[in-house]
């Protein structure tokens, strides 16, 4: 089922709420790069933004999995009751903090409505610096 007409995410360092109803994302990330793991992240956000949306929505959850499989479950999200199909909303997701045990693939699981599977995937690879990278595109996302 699609959720909306587009779906974005984007990792960052931080988000914050500035006057006017802006929003500021701050150190947005392709690859997560560490010096050595183990390694604690202060913070990680996700950054969602859904651009008219098809469906009603009663409620987000996120889980962010290590590369092992073990997931952190985060508090769902109960999106606005009077949020109307066809409008756009966004979703700030905080991981704080986040501590690293092995280097590899990451990915951020977002379900809608219950849903025991998820509907959007994003891949983050988080690496160490001796790693050279290489021209391919390493944060990806993957939608049903």
């Amino acid at each position: 089922m699609k959720i909306a007409d587009q779906i974005i995410t984007i990792v960052c360092d931080d988000i914050r709420r500035e006057v006017g109803n802006k929003r500021s994302i701050m150190g947005i990330y392709d690859d997560v790069v560490v010096e050595d793991v183990p390694q604690l992240l202060p913070k990680i956000c996700l950054a969602i933004f859904f651009k008219k949306i098809k469906v009603q929505l009663t409620s987000i959850q996120v889980l962010l999995k290590n590369p092992e499989g073990e997931s952190i479950h985060l508090p769902e999200i109960a999106p606005p009751h009077n949020l109307q199909i066809g409008e756009s909303y966004n979703v700030d997701v905080f991981v704080v903090p986040l501590k690293i045990e092995k280097i590899g693939k990451f990915l951020w699981e977002i379900r809608f409505n219950g849903e025991k599977k998820p509907s959007y995937v994003h891949e983050m690879l988080i690496r160490t610096t001796d790693k050279p990278r290489d021209s391919g595109v390493r944060s990806q996302h993957s939608t049903k």
